[in-house]
C-alpha cells in the first residue's frame, strides 16, 4: 500500500497527559531549575506533556484497544483474531495491575529519584511520589545546583535507591547515588533487553522487582 493509506494510531488521544511540572507527583527537588518546568515538558513531550503513558498498565490497556480497532479496520477478515487477542491481553494487564498493587501494599517507602520522567504515570497509579528527576529530558545536563537539591531530597526522604535507565548512561546516577550514600537500580522504560526483551508484561515484572529492592 501507499502510505496515504497507513492507518495512524494515536494511542494518547483522549488520555490527560501530566505536564513534567506537576508538583504533588514530580519535581519537588527541582531547585535551581523549578522555574524551567514549562521548557523541561516541552522538550521531552513535544509541546504536549509527559508521553510515557504506556507504563502505567491500566492506560496501557486504553492502549491496546486503539492498537486493536486500528488492525480490525485495516484486515477486518480476521476481527474475531484481533478480538480474541486483545481479550486474552487484557486480562493479562488487569493481572498485572492487581499484582503490582499487592506489592504497593508493602511498600515501606513512597518516595523516589528517577532518571528522568518516565515513571509519573506509574507513579500516580500506585501511589509513590516522584521526589525529582536526574534530567528532566534525556540529553539534557543536569546543573550542579540541581545536583545538590536532589542528595538533599534523597537524605531528607530516606530514599534508599537512584533509579538509572539501561538505555542512557548511568554516570549521573552513580555520581549522585555516591554522594548520598545510596545504591543504584535500573528502571527500564522501553524493553529491548535481556531478559525480557519485547515483552511487555516481563519487562514491568523486572521493575516491580527493581521497586520492591528499593522500596520494602
Amino acid at each position: 500500500r501507499d502510505s496515504g493509506s497507513l492507518i495512524v494510531v494515536e494511542a494518547a488521544r483522549g488520555v490527560p497527559l501530566l505536564g513534567l511540572d506537576e508538583k504533588h507527583h514530580h519535581h519537588e527537588a527541582t531547585g535551581a531549575q523549578g522555574h524551567t518546568g514549562k521548557h523541561a515538558e516541552k522538550a521531552d513531550a513535544h509541546e504536549t506533556g509527559n508521553p510515557h503513558i504506556w507504563l502505567d498498565p491500566v492506560l496501557a490497556q486504553e492502549i491496546c484497544r486503539k492498537i486493536a480497532a486500528a488492525l480490525i479496520q485495516a484486515d477486518p477478515g480476521h476481527r474475531a483474531h484481533y478480538e480474541a487477542n486483545l481479550e486474552s491481553f487484557l486480562a493479562a494487564l488487569a493481572a498485572l495491575d492487581q499484582e503490582i498493587k499487592q506489592h504497593a501494599e508493602q511498600w515501606r517507602l513512597r518516595d523516589f529519584v528517577a532518571f528522568h520522567p518516565s515513571f509519573s504515570y506509574f507513579a500516580r497509579r500506585y501511589n509513590l511520589h516522584e521526589v525529582g528527576t536526574l534530567e528532566a529530558a534525556p540529553g539534557r545536563e543536569p546543573t550542579p545546583r540541581h545536583l545538590q537539591n536532589l542528595v538533599a531530597a534523597i537524605r531528607r526522604y530516606g530514599i534508599k535507591v537512584v533509579f538509572a535507565e539501561p538505555q542512557l548512561n548511568p554516570r549521573v546516577a552513580e555520581v549522585i547515588a555516591r554522594e548520598a550514600g545510596v545504591k543504584v537500580l535500573k528502571l527500564d522504560p522501553m524493553g529491548g533487553a535481556p531478559p525480557y526483551g519485547s515483552d511487555y508484561l516481563q519487562l514491568m515484572r523486572a521493575n516491580l522487582a527493581a521497586l520492591d529492592e528499593a522500596l520494602r
